[in-house]
């Protein structure tokens, strides 16, 4: 009798198949405990702890306008403001900022709509609410322009309460 291999193929197939349906799944990993129904899920207060030395941490508060209430587990992020042009000459009043989702620090909002980073690079940023690519807002100054913060090595810079028009 000869079997060929076109015929053992789709029958091997078949039997790894039935013998990987019958494997006892993975044990499902124990759910945490939820929080009582009397207390929030994030009702601790926010811990701003002191800058290390040669870092910075930046910490504030995000309200969103057109919702009139605290933006809520939210990211917010840390543009890099850079000054200097190709040549090397420092821009006093003038710059660009980077945001890179992959780079940029980045912080959750609580409920409060309270932030902190912590062990940032003592650097010039702007705050950036939202996605990094996609829906975000910019914090301005009343002018229109972005609104510059520097964060000074060993340093909590708290830039106090954000106003912006953010869904």
């Amino acid at each position: 009798m000869t079997v060929s291999y076109s015929t053992i193929r789709p029958v091997a197939l078949l039997l790894l198949l039935v013998l990987a349906a019958c494997a006892t799944p993975p044990a499902a990993p124990p759910t945490p405990a939820a929080a009582p129904a009397t207390q929030p899920a994030d009702s601790t207060p926010l811990v701003i702890p002191t800058a290390t030395p040669g870092r910075s941490v930046v910490t504030g508060r995000v309200f969103s306008l057109s919702r009139n209430q605290p933006l809520s587990f939210t990211i917010v992020r840390l543009a890099q403001v850079f000054r200097r042009t190709s040549d090397g000459q420092v821009l006093e009043n003038d710059g660009a900022y980077l945001l890179d989702g992959a780079r940029s620090p980045a912080a959750a909002t609580n409920e409060q709509g309270l932030f902190v980073f912590v062990d940032v690079d003592p650097l010039e940023y702007v705050l950036v609410i939202g996605e990094a690519e996609g829906v975000n807002a910019l914090v301005t100054e009343q002018s229109g322009r972005a609104k510059v913060w520097e964060a000074i090595a060993g340093d909590v810079l708290d830039v106090g309460e954000v106003r912006v028009n953010y869904p």
